[in-house]
């Protein structure tokens, strides 16, 4: 047996290969953990845009989004909530909350150029069903 295969069979492989292991594990679990937490506990947002004027920048915030308390039925008037946008399901849209379910909501038509105004009624999130339903 040649020099360089004694220094090779007197590495101790099974310890570099399950210490390794251990320290692969490891990083696999700090992912996971990190998943779930920005999944289901909080995350962090960009947002970019003047539809929250004056209470985000236009330029830009990093905003700390709370996903339990939607869960827990916590959502009032008043709350900044971020959702999926239903014109464009890749971007997420930041909206206040003005009415909860059953408050009668007016809001101005068009601010810019008249003081027309429209009540709408809030309804149960529920009894939305198929919008554009042609039965």
């Amino acid at each position: 047996m040649s020099g360089f295969a004694r220094r090779l069979a007197g590495i101790p492989w099974r310890e570099i290969v399950g210490d390794a292991f251990s320290r692969v594990f490891l990083v696999a679990q700090a992912f996971c953990a990190v998943h779930v937490v920005n999944t289901h506990v909080c995350s962090f947002a960009l947002l970019r845009g003047a539809s929250m004027l004056p209470a985000v920048n236009l330029a830009g915030d990093v905003v700390a989004v709370d996903r339990v308390s939607a869960r827990l039925g916590r959502v009032a008037p008043g709350d900044v909530v971020l959702l999926i946008s239903p014109e464009d399901p890749r971007k997420a849209v930041v909206k206040r909350v003005i009415g909860m379910e059953g408050d009668a909501v007016t809001y101005l038509v068009d601010p810019g150029n008249s003081d027309a105004s429209k009540t709408v009624v809030v309804w149960p999130l529920k009894n939305f069903g198929p919008i554009d339903s042609k039965e």
